[in-house]
């Protein structure tokens, strides 16, 4: 793998990453998951949306 090819392999897995982020930010809209009567599989994939955008952030910042 040289350096161009691993640089088109980041940037699709950023991009695949940030389509995640997109799809469970839409699932997620209106849901407070701070509530405590959100339910265990809610809290887990706002974590995981969580996660993915500070990803995407930290990758377009060039951290």
């Amino acid at each position: 793998m040289n350096f161009n090819e691993a640089g088109e392999q980041i940037s699709k897995a950023i991009l695949s990453l940030t389509a995640v982020r997109d799809t469970l930010g839409k699932q997620l809209c209106g849901v407070d998951k701070r509530q405590p009567s959100s339910d265990p599989e809610t809290r887990r994939l706002a974590d995981l949306h969580d996660r993915a955008s500070r990803v995407v952030t930290a990758y377009h910042k060039g951290c």
